[in-house]
């Protein structure tokens, strides 16, 4: 659960909004009708609830719709002949008021009448729906060069490091589908017929096939697992057995494929490592070392893979061993079922009382219903009391909801911990040492790999993210001064120190002749000169920079159809500040570089997004003595040295990305989610009504079965439900007829 933000708490406040429907006495001829009406009235009078926001997505827009006044519905109105009257109108009251307040962190307290707070209920639940999360992870790289020539072979290492690291990912990837693919295309030859009985956990696959139809083979699509997280998912879900299978099965192609990508890797870096040296300097080919310097020791390969493994190995041997996301997916499955199952009854009472009110209208009839007690109930307060029902069926359903997203909460959770503990094995095993390579290697280059700066960010999907890390860095630079006043000055330095050195000496001798072992206190009083203390001051002359770099990222990732690639546009904005406390002009570099890109990753992948070059060439005199620094030849000494550099900078941006996905998203892949049509022709289109207990239970059965008798007879044909049966006497033009919409 997702904390509001500070404003969007601030503008909820108290927010007062015209919605539901009041509900008068209703009038009937059976004593439990009455109490049954009176209850549900007090109901509508006042009831609260508490929302939970999971996902704080669009709370402007909530805000919005439930502070925008909603006036007094219009009832539909038809032309019709004489005193013909519709008996059974769609019910309509005054409007009253719902009052909503923040309560806490994330939650929305609503009170209110009880159309009025389901209907602000269910426009939340609308808007704010569950989604998967994403990190985003900014890294820029800097390589230093001596000339333009040399950055020509940065750009070819880099990408031949960042590919090697990238391909043993996604070969690790395809590895562990093929290991899945394997073991289930075992499972299925092994056991014709009972593929999914004997791959899948027992309690999990019962609910898929109840939520599907019965009449879907899941062999089909458990095998097409386009993605690591379906495949992760499908492996959690099979039973004991046959999850040690593929991992054992994973482990064995491993084992065979990934060394020989490492090998190559490992020759491919060799020849680059040669043809990228950096020449020997001079004291290096004085001293005989032209030779060339030794490879380093090959880098051992690591794919043991064991945050991945261990959290898909449960606790026990046994072959009946139950994972955690097995636990969880069966919550979500039946919390899934009894809330469609709700919402097609709830579905079913209203398509009855709609056409139950059009028939009447059309025919001009005014039934009356028979009670169990025998009375007999008129249609107006029939009417009333199915509105009751309905309502309260549709706050039932809304109470399914809220089930349904903790259990999805509690599923996300741990399909975002195995998700994490793959990346983080890739991350460990691929793309730290392969960056550790391309530091090491680059130290015997023409360039230096600087230091790597990474910005990441955790955000939801369709949310706005943004970060803008700051630093400060105070650097000294040394002013030089002419060459022969910094000869002078080192001369009398050393003068000054050995003159100090005799003091000393003398000093310390004539202590112990007076007093033998006074050479320490005579120390303490500071009557000896600190050794290098002369010299020590000519390191002092200094100029100090001050460095301020900031970064600004503001990036809103959207998670594609495939639901595990991210589309996001990125704004990227580097502005270093210098402010010099000398008044000499500021050091060149880099001013501003913005980056702004529409980027497509898949998850678990780093990729290239920006590459900027910069050449820095600077070069400095002071002014000298005068008159003397113009002297031929020997006013070199009274002029300051030239200070020239010359470099160039070559940055690199990578940005990677991880999904985290939701419950929903994989529910979708694995046939999980609901088919209205087959379970339509499984359940039929009468189902069970909420499920409360006492006369509750009774009467909202007797409301459904009575909805249902008198809106089956008013049909024509029984194999067509959705033709009306034609009224007697004439039909009322089409110009005129008007939908009616509860």
């Amino acid at each position: 659960m997702t904390k509001i933000q500070t404003g969007f708490s601030r503008a909820c406040g108290i927010a007062c909004v015209l919605l539901g429907f009041g509900l008068t006495a209703a009038i009937c001829d059976s004593q439990e009708i009455k109490e049954s009406i009176a209850i549900s009235s007090r109901n509508r009078v006042e009831a609260t609830r508490m929302i939970p926001l999971y996902y704080s997505r669009d709370t402007e827009k909530v805000i919005a719709m439930v502070r925008d006044p909603v006036g007094q519905p219009v009832a539909p109105t038809r032309s019709l002949k004489g005193d013909q009257q519709p008996q059974m109108q769609l019910y309509s009251a005054p409007v009253d008021q719902v009052q909503i307040t923040v309560a806490g962190e994330g939650l929305l307290h609503l009170r209110g009448p009880l159309e009025g707070v389901n209907a602000i209920t269910r426009m939340v639940y609308e808007i704010d729906q569950p989604v998967g999360q994403i990190k985003l992870g900014f890294h820029v790289a800097q390589f230093t060069v001596p000339d333009d020539a040399a950055v020509e072979g940065v750009h070819g290492a880099v990408d031949l490091y960042l590919s090697h690291a990238r391909q043993m990912s996604q070969k690790s990837q395809q590895l562990f589908r093929t290991a899945l693919a394997n073991v289930a295309a075992q499972c299925a030859a092994s056991n014709p017929g009972r593929f999914e009985e004997a791959f899948f956990y027992g309690p999990c696959l019962e609910n898929i096939r109840r939520l599907s139809g019965g009449n879907v083979s899941l062999s089909v699509a458990m095998l097409d697992s386009r993605d690591i997280l379906t495949t992760l998912f499908l492996v959690a879900l099979a039973n004991q057995e046959v999850r040690q299978q593929v991992v054992i099965e994973f482990q064995r192609l491993a084992a065979v494929e990934l060394p020989k990508l490492h090998e190559q890797y490992q020759q491919s870096i060799g020849g680059n490592r040669d043809s990228n040296a950096a020449a020997p300097s001079f004291f290096d080919r004085f001293k005989g070392g032209t030779e060339k310097t030794e490879p380093s020791e090959p880098r051992s390969l690591d794919y043991r893979f064991s945050q991945t493994l261990a959290f898909l190995n449960t606790i026990g041997e046994q072959s009946n061993s139950v994972h955690p996301i097995q636990i969880a997916t069966v919550r979500y499955q039946l919390a899934a079922m009894k809330l469609r199952q709700s919402e097609l009854a709830l579905q079913a009472l209203r398509s009855d009382r709609m056409l139950l009110t059009l028939t009447s209208s059309k025919t001009g009839s005014s039934p009356s219903v028979p009670t169990w007690s025998g009375d007999v109930m008129d249609a107006a307060s029939f009417s009333k009391l199915a509105d009751s029902v309905i309502e309260d069926h549709a706050s039932h359903v809304l109470d399914l909801q809220e089930i349904l997203r903790s259990e999805v909460a509690t599923l996300d959770a741990l399909l975002k911990r195995v998700t994490e503990a793959f990346e983080e094995d890739m991350r460990a095993q691929f793309w730290k040492p392969v960056l550790a390579d391309l530091r090491r290697d680059s130290g015997k280059w023409k360039s230096r790999m600087g230091q790597i700066q990474s910005t990441t960010l955790l955000t939801p999907d369709r949310t706005l993210a943004r970060v803008s890390p700051g630093q400060v860095a105070v650097l000294d630079r040394p002013v030089r001064p002419v060459l022969l006043q910094e000869g002078l000055q080192v001369a009398q330095g050393l003068a000054q120190e050995a003159d100090a050195l005799s003091q000393a000496g003398a000093i310390l001798a004539a202590g112990n002749a007076l007093a033998p072992g006074s050479s320490g206190y005579l120390a303490k009083a500071g009557l000896i000169p600190t050794p290098g203390q002369h010299l020590e001051k000519l390191a002092d002359t200094s100029e100090r920079i001050t460095v301020s770099v900031g970064d600004d990222v503001a990036v809103t990732p959207v998670i594609q159809p495939d639901g595990f690639s991210v589309a996001f546009h990125l704004m990227y904005a580097h502005t270093p500040k210098r402010d010099d406390t000398s008044e000499t002009a500021n050091a060149s570099g880099v001013q501003r570089h913005i980056v702004q890109a529409d980027v497509t990753i898949p998850s678990l992948d780093l990729q290239e997004v920006s590459r900027f070059r910069v050449s820095l060439n600077t070069e400095e005199q002071g002014s000298g003595v005068p008159l003397l620094e113009d002297i031929p030849g020997l006013g070199v000494m009274f002029r300051p040295r030239r200070v020239t550099a010359s470099m160039t900078q070559e940055n690199i941006i990578l940005v990677g990305a991880v999904v985290y996905p939701s419950a929903p998203s994989l529910a979708e892949k694995l046939q999980l989610a609901f088919d209205q049509s087959e379970f339509n022709s499984v359940a039929g289109p009468m189902a069970t009504g909420p499920h409360t207990q006492g006369d509750r239970e009774d009467l909202a059965g007797w409301v459904a079965q009575t909805l249902r008798r008198k809106a089956q007879a008013s049909l024509a044909d029984e194999r067509f439900p959705q033709r009306i049966a034609n009224p007697s006497g004439p039909a009322v033009p089409a110009s005129q007829q008007r939908p009616i919409f509860r």
